[in-house]
């Protein structure tokens, strides 16, 4: 077994820099569905501010179910300028069957602060919580994969209960 925990704790920081979540995270076979995901995600993002950002590559992505809905969440790195920047998506299948139905619910640039998921991490079910819910945090991924520090910008991921991230 790998004693990663410092590794963990450099990424787990809530400053991180696209150049620095390329140059730490475990190399993961991306797929084509993963890399399209974040072309599709980064194009909603072009169009809505106008700018013109290129997709660098995507680092990490998790699939969810969450009350009957299924999320993707991705972390990719995009330049514009010769400018990097780190990137939070979340992508919603709505379709039904054997119909896909993707819908870019959030994509945002983390240019500050940002915070990894809680997937392995107990927490109060107290704390802030209505009917198993926290709406501050993502507890449908790991540490790894870094999320907007204000957890309303996303939709899945906010049953702290897990047992529905089961994909």
């Amino acid at each position: 077994m790998i004693d990663n925990s410092a590794q963990v704790e450099e990424i787990s920081c809530k400053h991180v820099t696209a150049e620095e979540m390329e140059a730490k995270i475990i190399r993961q076979e991306i797929t084509r569905e993963q890399t399209y995901l974040s072309e599709l995600a980064l194009a909603s993002f072009n169009k809505r501010k106008k700018v013109k950002f290129e997709l660098c590559g995507t680092l990490l992505s998790r699939l969810f179910y969450e009350s009957s809905h299924i999320f993707t969440h991705l972390n990719f790195v995009a330049k514009r300028k010769d400018k990097k920047k780190l990137f939070f998506a979340e992508i919603e299948d709505c379709g039904r069957g054997r119909e896909e139905i993707l819908k870019v619910r959030c994509c945002v640039p983390l240019d500050s602060l940002c915070e990894g998921g809680y997937y392995y991490y107990c927490d109060d079910p107290r704390r802030g919580c209505r009917k198993g819910f926290d709406f501050t945090r993502c507890y449908g991924c790991s540490e790894f994969l870094k999320h907007p520090v204000d957890g309303s910008t996303y939709s899945g991921g906010h049953d702290h209960r897990r047992r529905n991230y089961i994909v």
